[in-house]
């Protein structure tokens, strides 16, 4: 596995730990204006001097108690202060206008508090001529989570062809694209849960695809879950930022929240969203699954033959499991409120998916 983004109930934890204080939203929503140290404005000056931003535009914005922002006529530099020891560091990084604006949440559904939760704050810029080349327009801005391994975290950049603000997830400070032999997974956690636990990746990583996977609690392709965010927020309206490279396999997996959303509503999102799919990675085979149900559950039932129907006419193919948990005796394994599938009955199914995403990956 590459990368699992997981934006659950923990993630509002987090943010209550102080991890990401409460004011920053309100700081979104009506920056404050404040005077910095005229020596982190020659920083911030001087980072963006290196990228060519041009003079400062207003004045400098508050974004949380240790992060402002100064606006410049082609970007942003972001000063982020850390306190060890008893001193603080300070980092002037500077960041792209598309990517300020995914960071800090006006391109897409998500917060600012979140997107610190997810991907966290900026911590320098990434110049290597390779690395210039590859995106062909503006920084590699590298994140860092407080609080977890300092070796781990993510690269952001807008990607041109994509028309998206993507990203390459680092480890041990080497940049890190998906491959050809990997897969990108959307979904909801509670049928995904993280670190390629669940029954599709556990499929995919069995067909010969390890997973990449970008999951929100509750997310189903139109239904709404944690911070607000469905599959066609996450891919249509950036609400992630998806790995840059060349999966051989996209997989979209239903909600069994999508059977209670109107059907003009979900194939309308649906379509967009395999579109925008095919779009970003244009070699990859786009699959949908739908939700594992009972053979006599006539609600999951409809919703997978609705999302067959439209899945095949948009160019997806359609990875159908009616049925499969009377056909491998799971009943007990799934909670008849949430449709959570436990770890014992995953596993049970995770062989015929490996045998059912085979058939849709190389089906001609």
């Amino acid at each position: 596995m590459k990368k699992t983004f997981t934006l659950s109930l923990s993630a509002v934890a987090l943010m209550a730990s102080g991890i990401v204080p409460a004011q920053a939203a309100e700081a979104q929503e009506a920056p404050a204006q404040v005077a910095i140290s005229e020596e982190a404005r020659l920083k911030m000056n001087a980072e963006a001097a290196r990228h060519w931003y041009g003079q400062p535009v207003g004045e400098v914005i508050v974004l949380d108690s240790k992060a402002t922002a100064q606006q410049y006529q082609r970007g942003y530099v972001v000063n982020y202060a850390v306190q060890a020891d008893g001193t603080t560091y300070e980092y002037q990084t500077a960041l792209s206008n598309e990517v300020y604006a995914f960071w800090t949440g006006a391109n897409g559904g998500a917060t600012f508090e979140q997107q610190v939760v997810r991907y966290g704050y900026p911590m320098n810029t990434e110049i290597a001529q390779h690395n210039w080349r590859y995106m062909s327009k503006g920084a590699l801005t590298r994140f860092y989570r407080e609080g977890a391994d300092d070796r781990y975290g993510t690269i952001l950049a807008y990607h041109p062809g994509a028309g998206k603000v993507m990203d390459r997830s680092w480890w041990q400070y080497a940049d890190d694209a998906i491959d050809w032999n990997e897969s990108v997974v959307l979904g909801d956690s509670n049928l995904i849960p993280s670190r390629n636990s669940g029954y599709v990746a556990k499929g995919l990583q069995a067909a010969g695809y390890s997973a990449n996977e970008y999951t929100a609690a509750g997310a189903g392709i139109s239904a709404v879950g944690a911070g607000g965010q469905s599959i066609k927020n996450m891919v249509v309206d950036n609400g992630v930022a998806l790995g840059i490279g060349t999966p051989w396999v996209v997989n979209i997996q239903a909600s069994a929240a999508d059977a209670d959303v109107d059907p003009a509503v979900l194939e309308v999102d649906l379509r967009a969203t395999i579109a925008e799919l095919k779009k970003v990675y244009p070699h990859a085979r786009v699959l949908v699954n739908d939700v594992p149900s009972a053979s006599d559950d006539q609600r999951l039932n409809a919703l997978s033959e609705r999302l067959e129907a439209v899945s095949v006419d948009a160019g997806a193919r359609f990875v159908a499991t009616r049925g499969w948990v009377t056909q491998h005796g799971i009943e007990a394994e799934v909670d008849p409120v949430t449709g959570y599938i436990s770890e014992a009955g995953q596993t049970k199914i995770a062989t015929s998916m490996k045998w059912a995403l085979h058939f849709a990956i190389n089906k001609k």
